[in-house]
């Protein structure tokens, strides 16, 4: 068996950017940026290490020292991609460990792709039929079945509530009285185009900053890089109708709700050279597309991130943002997926009255021999 050994930072062979079992797969010239010895993450202090087994799989190692570990002596891994071959992964977590190990790490956990402001978790179950989410996490399920097998153990987990059209009106009706309440206090709702995105930044990124920052394995990068990421890659894909803010009487921004159409359709490799790459992705360039594919069917409303500023928490805010958005759903989407909270997150008590269907995610993780 050939394992591959790739110094980091560094160019990434083809061997490594070619594997991929997701059916949306990543945009190879992202993993070409993240390797870069010009990254931000390798230039404040990001150590990584990267292995492939041509054709049968590919891992990385990351440690950083900024990284949030929740005070776990933890390393991570991402960039995985395994073709179901067990001996290869043998090979390539083995190899991990050994770095990570090397480092002084007790402990492996993961999928954390570098930092978890481009992606974390692995997908357990997914009991509908609408498929992939842009952003998603679109492992085989056999993945984590082979984790399992092999001693990792869930660290943290996430569910994504499925609330379809039908049910949003009882929704509406139950929420109602707190987001009255809310806006008696002097709180207001409303929905966030480009324009008042931009008009209020600083106070998006700061609440960003915040949420961001209580994830597992997340490194902050420069403002200024989070401020492009929200402007380039956030803005140009989510619904202006349904991203929504909430906003005190002297209409500062507290939090906001981000909205994506659930893009998935459009992107999957099944679709060959009609297949839309998820970095591609554009509102005004395919929402028309997304509702023709679809059709007589309506597209899903992906709720991406709710974030609030720590002041604003406690306050019963989510309802006011929540039932000022479903104004935008009814007739338009077939409902909402509720994205990826976590399951020890008091966000939960809002989903308890949503349907069964669910999506489940977890990031892994287990020990692993410190190097003498």
């Amino acid at each position: 068996m050939d394992l591959i050994e790739i110094d980091l930072p560094g160019p990434l062979p083809e061997a490594f950017l070619a594997l991929s079992a997701a059916a949306i797969p990543d945009n190879p010239a992202d993993l070409v940026a993240r390797s870069a010895p010009s990254h931000w993450w390798f230039a404040s202090g990001g150590r990584a290490r990267a292995w492939v087994v041509p054709g049968r799989g590919r891992i990385a190692a990351f440690d950083h020292p900024d990284a949030r570990t929740d005070g776990r002596n933890v390393g991570f891994f991402g960039w995985w991609e395994s073709t179901g071959d067990a001996t290869a992964d043998e090979a390539l977590f083995a190899a991990a460990e050994g770095f990570l190990g090397g480092l002084g790490r007790s402990e492996i956990a993961g999928p954390v792709e570098q930092t978890s402001l481009y992606g974390y978790r692995l997908l357990d179950q997914r009991s509908d039929p609408l498929g992939p989410m842009v952003g998603e996490p679109d492992n085989p399920l056999r993945t984590v079945e082979w984790l399992a097998a092999r001693g990792f153990e869930p660290l943290h987990s996430y569910n994504t509530r499925l609330v379809p059209a039908e049910v949003l009106p009882a929704l509406d009706a139950a929420i109602e009285p707190a987001a009255s309440d809310a806006r008696s206090r002097g709180f207001s709702a409303r929905p966030l185009d480009a324009d008042s995105i931009g008009a209020h930044l600083d106070e998006v990124v700061d609440v960003l900053l915040v949420s961001f920052g209580e994830n597992f394995g997340f490194v902050p990068p420069p403002r200024e890089l989070l401020e492009r990421h929200v402007l380039d890659r956030l803005v140009p894909m989510m619904c202006p109708d349904l991203t929504t803010g909430v906003f005190d009487a002297d209409d500062r921004l507290l939090g906001w709700m981000l909205v994506y159409p659930h893009y998935g359709p459009l992107c999957l490799a099944a679709r060959g050279v009609d297949a839309v790459a998820a970095s591609a992705l554009r509102y005004e360039a395919h929402m028309g597309a997304l509702r023709e594919l679809l059709a007589p069917d309506l597209p899903w409303a992906a709720c991406r991130t709710v974030a609030f500023a720590p002041e604003a928490r406690g306050l019963g805010l989510t309802p006011l943002m929540v039932h000022t958005a479903d104004r935008a759903v009814h007739g338009r989407y077939g409902g909402w997926l509720l994205a990826m909270s976590r399951l020890d997150n008091r966000t939960q008590d809002f989903y308890r009255p949503d349907p069964e269907g669910r999506r489940l995610y977890s990031v892994y993780s287990r020990s692993m021999e410190v190097a003498s």
